[in-house]
Parts: structure tokens; C-alpha cells; sequence
């Protein structure tokens, strides 16, 4: 095969693309005379205009003569991805200008992400079915959505959320055999969507700052920013991209993205007891596997039900699937209680009761048993209500024995597992950061 070549522009690196599609480029205005040109075999990059029968003379005598580069070494070209992650490359190619590493130590302003996160908001899905509920990221604007095969192993249907508040249907259409991706057809048309093969990121470093968005403990639509820890490790079999953007149960199946708004990954799984140790399968086997499903949609070969088959299918998550799953998401133990509660300890050791009361929901967690003293302490039950008035949910409450509680009581009636993981979720929040003063107040006494 003809080797391929690398162009530079604006301080960043695109390819590779053939001779052919280079020229198409340069026809279409989207290459210039001064930008840069490498191919496997050649010591440096070249200006365009090196080229014969690339641009017009005209075109040529009237650019402006571009500054001379260093020598830059040989290198290969990024290797081809595979529909399994590709090997750790011996070598890796040449920077292609210095305004590339500028960017890459000077981190994007906050306007910057904002603008990013803004872009890509719309294109991320919330995926939800009776097993538990992951991220996804819309890659075709007839609704296919790419995300972590083990979000939505074992279900034929889901739930799909979008940012504004809008929900839908989806069908699990494919799951790779080999990775842990899958794809799901969602019931809508014409959506806003990442293009994998134009915004996919070329140019990921140790370093570069990087955002994920998803649905950490059902949080929906949470961002949050890190760095990439070395962009290709090898873990187990596969190679992903190691960061430090922290990422929970939740985010699986929704996308590590770059401070030009371009896909690095798909966020698959973290390192369990350690911090900051998240991992994602790089965009290059992403890009692989979507075009397989959509030429595998054009040759007949996957064939998907229509829009109006997927919304009819049924689908229906009950309160008590949806405690479950948020359950098991938490880390700690579990245990049945005698009135059928489950009940939660936290590594912190802190207790969490959770029921199911004919229609109505109770989470709650033990504080303290009040003494008669503590109850007349005008001081405590002020701070109470202050902190009833600062958190909307849970609350704290004093039963008719005189223990204080923290709880938090819903309808059970239509709520679903993201609703689930932060009423247990706000439960233990609270629990945090405010039993262990309250404790130590009740100690003064």
C-alpha cells in the first residue's frame, strides 16, 4: 500500500490520507500552499507546495514563503486501528510545529470548556434499563449511539435520556465481540451528533487536559476535568488511554473528550480502590468498529427495527430494580432486613436503610438517640433547622423516642434508577459531612 501522508495546519496534525484526498483537499481551499506535508521515508516536513500538481502555479508564486524547519527525525506514521485496540507503537511521528506543544502546556481557559461541555452536552445519552443505567455518546444522526458493551449486556431495550429533558426508546443493535463497546439504536431522527471520524483526536499526549461527561451514581450530565496519564497502556490484553478524570459507576459508556471539543475515548472502567486511575478505549478502535456497524447497516448484513417497533417495545423498571442497582453501586454490605429493607454500610461505616412502604420510598440513616438534656438544647435544635434549611433533601428529623435521623421520602411510583442512585446518594452525602460534628457536639455535652 502507498505510504500515507500527514498534513499539518493551524498547529495541528490531520491524516493520514492518501495522495488523492490530499489533492481534494487543496482543491476544496481546506489545504493551503504553506501548510506542512509528511509521509513515512522523509526527513521533514515539507510545505505543500513542494508538491507538483497540487495547487496552481499562481497559487504557488503568490504564497507567502514559509520560515524554515528543523529537521524533525523518522518516524512511522500512526499505526492503522484494529477492531481490537491497537499495540503500544515503538515510535510515534513528528511533532508538526511548535504551536502545537505551546498548546499543549498552556491549559484552556474556562471559557474554553464551557465551550466544549456546550458543544458536546446534547450528543451524550443517559442509558437506562432494569440492570442499571451507563452513559452514551450519539455517533449518526439517526440515533446510534456508541457505549461500554457491559452497560447494556443482558437487555434487548432501554431507556434513553437526552440533556434537555427529553426520553426515548432504544434498541441494543450490536455488541462487539472482543471490546467492551456496543451500539444502541435510539427512536429519534436528524439529532445532533459527534462525528467519530471527523472529531476524533489525533494528538493525544501524556498531559492534555481532558473532560468526560456522564452519569456518575446517576448524577445526570455531571462534567469533570483531568489529564491524560499516558495515552496508550497496555491492561490485560488491551491498550487503552489511562487518565485521572475522576469518573464513577455511571459514566461507563460516555466520552473522554479534548479541549477542541474531539473524542480521545470512550470511558470503559476505573481501578477499583485507588483514585484517579480511569481508563478509556481509545477513539481510533471506536472509529474501526462504527464503520463496521454502519457498512454491516448498508449491506443488508445488521438489520435494525424501525423507529415505531422500538417505541412500542415495553420496558419497565420497578422501584425495586431501580434500589437495587443503585445499591450495588455503592461501595460497602449489604444485608436484608427482617421488615424487607436492605440496609448499607459504607467502608466509612455508616448505615443506610433503605424500604419500600406501600407507595412511598424511605431512606434514612441513623444519627443519634437523643438524651432529655440534648433535646431541651435550644442551640442543637436551631442548627437542625438551619441545616433543614440549607439541603433540600434528605432532612434531619427527631421520632417520637427521641433518636435523630437523616431521611429522605419520595413516591415510589415512576421513580427510575437514576432517581434511585441520588436518593440514596444525597442520603450518604449528608451522612458525611455532617454526622461526624454532630457526634462530637453530642460528646461535649
Amino acid at each position: 500500500m502507498a505510504s500515507q501522508w500527514m498534513y499539518s495546519k493551524d498547529g495541528k496534525q490531520y491524516g493520514p490520507v492518501s495522495s488523492i484526498e490530499l489533492k481534494s483537499l487543496a482543491d476544496a481551499g481546506q489545504l493551503k500552499p504553506d501548510d506542512l506535508l509528511w509521509k513515512d521515508g522523509m526527513a521533514q516536513w515539507v510545505t505543500a507546495s513542494k508538491l507538483q500538481n497540487l495547487f496552481p502555479a499562481e497559487m504557488i508564486n503568490t504564497a507567502a514563503a514559509p520560515s524554515s524547519s528543523p529537521p524533525l527525525p523518522k518516524a512511522s506514521p500512526p499505526p492503522l486501528p484494529s477492531m481490537l485496540p491497537p499495540p503500544l507503537p515503538s515510535t510515534s511521528p513528528p511533532s508538526a510545529s511548535k504551536v502545537s506543544a505551546a498548546r499543549a502546556e498552556a491549559p484552556p481557559s474556562t471559557n474554553a470548556w464551557k465551550s466544549v461541555i456546550s458543544r458536546r452536552m446534547s450528543q451524550v445519552v443517559l442509558i437506562e434499563h432494569s440492570e442499571g443505567l451507563g452513559s452514551g455518546l450519539l455517533v449518526a444522526k439517526d440515533g446510534l449511539i456508541v457505549t461500554n458493551k457491559h452497560v447494556v449486556e443482558g437487555s434487548k431495550f432501554v431507556n434513553v435520556c437526552f440533556s434537555n429533558n427529553t426520553t426515548t426508546k432504544g434498541v441494543v443493535a450490536h455488541l462487539h465481540p472482543n471490546v467492551d463497546l456496543a451500539i444502541v439504536k435510539a427512536a429519534v431522527q436528524n439529532t445532533e451528533f459527534l462525528d467519530v471520524q471527523e472529531d476524533s483526536s489525533l494528538q493525544v499526549e501524556t498531559g492534555n487536559e481532558v473532560i468526560a461527561i456522564g452519569h456518575p451514581h446517576g448524577l445526570r450530565f455531571t462534567s469533570t476535568r483531568g489529564i491524560i496519564s499516558t495515552p496508550k497502556r497496555r491492561y490485560g490484553q488491551d491498550v487503552f488511554v489511562q487518565h485521572d478524570v475522576a469518573i464513577n459507576p455511571g459514566n461507563s459508556g460516555g466520552p473522554l473528550i479534548d479541549d477542541q471539543g474531539k473524542l480521545v475515548g470512550i470511558n470503559t472502567f476505573i481501578r477499583k480502590d485507588s483514585q484517579g486511575l480511569g481508563f478509556a478505549i481509545p477513539s481510533q478502535v471506536v472509529q474501526i468498529y462504527l464503520n463496521s456497524i454502519l457498512q454491516a447497516l448498508s449491506n443488508g448484513q445488521l438489520d435494525l427495527p424501525s423507529d415505531e417497533e422500538i417505541l412500542e417495545s415495553e420496558i419497565e423498571i420497578t422501584p425495586e430494580e431501580a434500589l437495587n442497582t443503585a445499591l450495588e453501586s455503592y461501595p460497602g454490605e449489604r444485608q436484608e432486613l427482617k421488615d424487607g429493607g436492605q440496609l448499607l454500610t459504607t467502608p466509612e461505616g455508616h448505615t443506610i436503610a433503605v424500604w419500600i412502604r406501600g407507595e412511598i420510598v424511605e431512606c434514612s440513616s441513623h444519627v443519634a438517640d437523643l438524651t432529655k438534656a440534648s433535646l431541651r438544647d435550644a442551640n442543637l435544635l436551631r442548627q437542625l433547622l438551619e441545616l433543614n434549611d440549607k439541603i433540600v433533601q434528605p432532612k434531619f428529623c427527631i421520632d417520637p423516642d427521641g433518636e435523630l435521623w437523616i431521611k429522605s421520602l419520595r413516591f415510589s411510583s415512576g421513580m427510575d434508577t437514576a432517581e434511585a442512585y441520588s436518593l440514596i446518594g444525597n442520603v450518604i452525602h449528608t451522612v458525611s459531612n455532617y454526622c461526624g460534628s454532630i457526634e462530637s457536639y453530642l460528646e461535649d455535652e
